[in-house]
């Protein structure tokens, strides 16, 4: 009986079975989303994030007594975003050429805060930890300079 059914055949059918197997879990369980998927619907609805416009004042969104968090527009995130990637770049560079050059410490620090300087908006914290970490990796790979945190700090309070 087996011996009249190819291998080829086998894993035609094999494919088939589970293709409609994975097809009915999917409609099954996950109806009311391929629902919403298709309908090209927000799955969180209008109202669950903030816009710029909609709101005048952070009174308007925030409770009494609660933190106020400013919004940012989307404009100067993707600003913000695009000089720390141009700094990263930079400081990639500096750091390479210190390592070709042997730069001694005082030139690689003036070279870094030379460059830091010129972007005081991303003197942010997420923004400042992430340039910070990027500098750490990558005097680590070329093996150069080590810098401490207070070291760091200073670059960025000098660029204040």
């Amino acid at each position: 009986m087996f011996t009249n059914i190819s291998w080829g055949q086998y894993l035609t059918a094999i494919l088939l079975l589970s293709t409609l197997y994975y097809f009915v879990v999917l409609i099954k369980y996950f109806k009311g989303d391929i629902k919403q998927l298709l309908s090209g619907k927000n799955r969180y609805g209008r109202d669950t994030f903030l816009r710029k416009d909609e709101f005048n004042t952070a009174e308007d969104v925030t409770t009494p007594g609660a933190a106020v968090i400013p919004l940012i527009a989307d404009e100067e995130t993707d600003l913000l975003f695009k000089q720390a990637n141009e700094l990263s770049g930079l400081l990639k560079r500096i750091i390479q050429d210190a390592s070709d050059k042997n730069y001694i410490q005082e030139e690689f620090l003036t070279a870094l805060h030379s460059q830091i300087k010129q972007y005081p908006a991303l003197n942010k914290p997420a923004f400042r930890e992430a340039i910070n970490n990027l500098i750490v990796s990558e005097t680590q790979k070329y093996g150069t300079h080590t810098l401490s945190e207070s070291r760091m700090d200073l670059l960025w309070r000098a660029s204040v």
